[in-house]
């Protein structure tokens, strides 16, 4: 059973008396890959179906769209375009992927959890708001949900979905996370954020 623990500070938005915490990490695209998935809805899926389960509040574990391959090749591609001998070509993803926990785990995989950590400064003090996240995965239940940045991480590293065996120069370099794992982040809260992130992007004007 895979187990990684990942050094991340906690961040606390509120909401009239209503607290929403966050914690900020930094994992490389392959982990990424290797606990988390997109809970999208099948290719096929006929879109009188999809709008029904909206109506409905049906929200289970599909409620994306399905990953565009042609825009991870893309990533891919752009990502690699990198050469040694200058920084003209270098592509960085500094925006953080955003993760929540996954509702259809099973076992140790349904819960990621964050532990306070007892990090020390300088003067022995415990240093405020450093948390670990313990991130366990069972069989092939990923524990986690990408809730915004799944093109990025799967152009970033070898995905099944892009050029398998594939991954690009950063695939095992880090990428800044935020994760939303509290119990008050339910599937249908997640699905909210979801909307929100991808529907109020505005894109920018061509320079």
């Amino acid at each position: 059973m895979p187990l990684e623990k990942y050094t991340a500070i906690k961040g606390v938005a509120r909401i009239h008396n209503r607290a929403y915490p966050m914690y900020s990490a930094y994992m490389t695209p392959a982990e990424l890959i290797q606990f988390s998935s997109v809970p999208s809805f099948a290719a096929d899926a006929s879109h009188l179906s999809l709008s029904q389960s909206l109506e409905e509040q049906e929200i289970d574990d599909s409620w994306q769209r399905p990953l565009d391959t042609e825009r991870i090749v893309r990533i891919q591609t752009n990502i690699d375009r990198a050469i040694p001998a200058n920084n003209s070509n270098d592509c960085l993803m500094a925006n953080p992927v955003l993760l929540g926990r996954s509702n259809v785990a099973s076992g140790d995989s349904a819960d990621p959890t964050a532990v306070f950590s007892e990090q020390l400064d300088v003067n022995g003090t415990p240093v405020r708001d450093v948390f670990e996240l313990n991130i366990k995965m069972d069989a092939d239940d990923k524990p986690l949900w990408i809730l915004d940045g799944q093109h990025r991480i799967h152009g970033l590293g070898d995905s099944p979905f892009g050029n398998p065996g594939n991954g690009s120069i950063l695939e095992n370099e880090v990428i800044p996370v935020v994760f939303i794992i509290d119990d008050q982040y339910e599937p249908e809260f997640l699905a909210k954020i979801f909307t929100e992130v991808t529907t109020e992007a505005v894109k920018m004007d061509e320079l």
